[in-house]
C-alpha cells in the first residue's frame, strides 16, 4: 500500500485511531510519505511485522503509544526510514525495532529524531541488521524518567549512529550497548539521574565511538 500526503506541512489531517489498535498497520511494500500519525496508549502509531521493502519518509508519528514498532515476524523484514519525527508521551517505548524472532530485521535510514516525555523507554533496538546504507539518528532525547536507550545485538554491514542522546532519570542504564558487532557511533551523550550506569558497554565486538559525555546524578 501507499499513503502520500501532497499537502505535508500545510495543516493536513492527522491519522488517528478511535479503538484499541495500532493506527496504521503496514503491509509488504508499504510507503508512507509526508503524513502525520498519532498513536493510542498501549499501541503503535505505525506497526509492521514480517514485512519486506517498507519505506517511511518525511513524516511525524506521535501520541501516548509507541510512535513506530517494527518486528521481524519470522521473515526477512526490511525497512528504509528517512526524515522522521518520532515521539511518545506514555508508558511504552517511543521507538521499538526487534529482529529477535525467527526471522531478521534489516533497517536503513537517516534523519530520525526521537523524543519521549513519558515513563517508557526512549529507544529499544534488539537483534537488528543495519543495512549497508547505514542507520542514522539525529537527536534522541527524553525529558522524563523512563528506561533510556537500549541497543542489543546490533549487527550488519552499516553503521548505527546518533547525533546526540539525552536521557533524563532512566530507571536503569541511561544508554546500554551490548552483544553487538556493528560499528556504532553514539554521538554526544548526556545522562542525568540514571538508576544504573550512565553508559554501559558490554560484550561488543564492533567499533564504538562516543562524542562528548556529560553524566550526572
Amino acid at each position: 500500500g501507499q499513503v502520500v500526503n501532497p499537502y505535508a506541512g500545510s495543516g493536513a489531517p492527522i491519522l488517528t485511531t478511535t479503538g484499541a489498535a495500532n493506527t496504521v498497520t503496514l503491509a509488504n511494500n508499504s510507503l508512507l510519505d509526508g503524513v502525520v500519525i498519532q498513536s493510542a496508549s498501549g499501541f503503535a502509531g505505525v506497526y509492521g511485522s514480517g514485512l519486506a521493502t517498507v519505506t517511511l519518509s518525511n513524516a511525524t508519528f506521535s501520541g501516548t503509544g509507541t510512535a513506530l514498532r517494527l518486528l521481524d515476524g519470522g521473515a526477512a523484514a526490511t525497512a528504509t526510514l528517512t526524515n522522521l519525527s518520532l515521539s511518545a508521551s506514555g508508558g511504552g517505548a517511543a521507538v521499538d525495532f526487534s529482529g529477535a524472532g525467527a526471522g531478521s530485521l534489516t533497517v536503513t535510514g537517516s534523519g530520525l529524531n526521537v523524543s519521549h516525555s513519558g515513563s517508557g523507554s526512549l529507544l529499544t533496538i534488539a537483534d537488528i541488521l543495519v543495512g549497508g546504507g547505514n542507520l542514522s539518528f539525529g537527536t534522541v532525547a527524553s525529558t522524563a524518567s523512563g528506561a533510556g536507550v537500549d541497543l542489543g545485538s546490533v549487527a550488519g554491514l552499516g553503521t548505527l549512529s546518533f547525533g546526540s542522546i539525552t536521557v533524563a532519570g532512566a530507571s536503569g542504564s541511561g544508554v546500554a550497548l551490548h552483544n553487538s558487532s556493528a560499528t556504532v557511533n553514539l554521538g554526544n551523550v548526556t545522562v542525568s539521574g540514571a538508576a544504573g550506569a550512565g553508559i554501559q558497554l558490554t560484550s561488543n565486538s564492533g567499533a564504538t565511538t562516543i562524542g562528548a559525555i556529560d553524566i550526572s546524578s
